[in-house]
């Protein structure tokens, strides 16, 4: 049974579509957006995986076995920040190598199941069951209890989503047994290409790559190119110092912002825009969006530089005039406009629409026509029908403006397989710029 959230009421699947504020699920194929990715270097989680986290999980502690902490954790931090915007989050864990914990108690062997410090926080309590003949086996992760199981024997010990048991013979009796030697790998620049060819088997909106090395962001760049270009997958990555890109598919930032309780340093910051991105609807900007709980930006940029910088292709942060820390424009590093491309193409929320039309186009073809449908007059004006309905809901959704069945021009091709689409649309923007002139009479 099919569920999620609806933007638009265009479903394809029988299920329930319930809209809750708390997690902004997916729209419909029309805006289906909210999915993130980012690389992290962890103390705990399966290494060289995709590992999926909701908005939710930090909050309800699911996410816990998966990435070892919560939204109330230190270590939480970039998780938290992008997850703030966004419902959904692969979390590739970057760093390889370290060591698992691991304790020899009696005839019991417990080992932690991933690599990290954090595994030094597991303890396995041991004591006898209330029918004073069996064992009652807790671990528990960070102070809380995660597992419970009552055993006779060592042998009949499964393991569970922290720690592996092994051995024969009586369960020890412990009042805690601490694991320890866990250490955490290391990243090295060449994991980075193990991350970036695993999320080619994964749909989502935007990357984030919140690092200071400098030999990533050109990287990345190539990989988002192609991933546009070739692949089809309209993607956009955010990351660090990188304005140079001169590309609607990289967003660069370099500052960060402070709360009353803790700092986002400028690298850091690619984890909050990376939400944003991914976060934001088709028909939104993230122009002016508040910073919540932000008390001062770091890398202060004063107002009469902000036009030459936004020039220069800067995701930045501003002050409103209440003192609000802003963002002040929703930008990419595209800077380099022509008659074929122009400022347009450097408006994420511009982009947001282009990449709608690009993603749902190729789902309409590839599901519908592809193989199914005859090249000729009456096959292309189906084809012309199911674009133009999905035209329509961007219209309803005030995505674009000013449109029309005349605007989709079908043909056929050079070749007998081949079916030639013209469109013609108008990108909705949100108001920016005012002008007002006051008369005095």
């Amino acid at each position: 049974m099919a569920g999620g959230k609806f933007l638009t009421y265009n479903k394809a699947l029988p299920g329930a579509y319930i809209n809750f504020k708390s997690v902004p699920a997916p729209a419909s194929i029309v805006g289906s957006r909210g999915i993130a990715t980012m690389p992290l270097p962890l103390s705990w989680g399966e290494q060289g995986k995709v590992i999926k986290l909701l908005s939710t999980d930090l909050e309800d502690g699911k996410s816990l076995a998966k990435v070892g902490v919560t939204a109330f954790d230190d270590e939480a931090k970039l998780m938290r920040e992008c997850l703030k915007h966004c419902y959904k989050l692969y979390v590739y864990r970057i760093d390889t190598g370290g060591a698992k914990a691991k304790k020899l108690e009696g005839a019991l062997t417990i080992t932690a199941k991933c690599p990290g410090v954090f595994g030094n926080e597991i303890k396995i309590v041991t004591e006898k069951n209330k029918d004073n003949v069996n064992i009652d086996v807790n671990t528990y992760f960070k102070t809380k209890l995660v597992d419970k199981q009552t055993v006779a024997n060592i042998s009949e010990l499964k393991s569970n989503a922290f720690v592996e048991f092994e051995g024969t013979g009586a369960v020890p009796i412990h009042a805690g047994i601490i694991l320890e030697g866990g250490t955490d790998g290391t990243v090295k620049t060449n994991n980075y290409t193990d991350y970036l060819a695993a999320m080619r088997e994964y749909q989502f909106n935007t990357m984030g790559i919140p690092s200071d090395d400098t030999k990533l962001p050109s990287v990345v760049k190539s990989y988002v190119q192609n991933e546009r270009d070739n692949a089809g997958k309209k993607i956009q990555a955010v990351v660090y110092n990188y304005n140079s890109a001169n590309f609607e598919g990289i967003i660069s930032v370099k500052q960060g912002y402070k709360t009353k309780i803790e700092e986002i340093k400028p690298h850091e910051f690619v984890a909050t825009v990376t939400g944003m991105t991914a976060g934001a609807e088709i028909n939104q900007s993230n122009c002016f969006k508040i910073i919540e709980a932000a008390t001062e930006i770091i890398n202060f940029i004063a107002e009469d530089d902000l036009v030459q910088e936004i020039k220069s292709g800067w995701f930045l942060l501003t002050k409103r005039m209440d003192g609000e820390i802003i963002v002040l424009d929703d930008l990419n590093t595209f800077t380099d406009y022509s008659s074929e491309k122009d400022d347009d193409f450097g408006n994420n929320r511009v982009i947001r629409v282009f990449d709608e039309i690009g993603n749902t186009t190729r789902l309409i073809w590839e599901k519908y026509f592809v193989g199914k449908e005859n090249n000729d007059k009456q096959g292309r004006d189906v084809f012309k029908l199911q674009l133009l309905k999905n035209f329509y809901e961007l219209q309803n959704i005030r995505a674009i403006q000013n449109f029309s069945a005349d605007d989709v021009i079908v043909t056929m091709g050079q070749k007998k397989d081949e079916v030639k689409v013209d469109v013609y649309i108008q990108p909705t923007d949100s108001m920016k710029k005012l002008y007002m002139t006051v008369f005095e009479r």
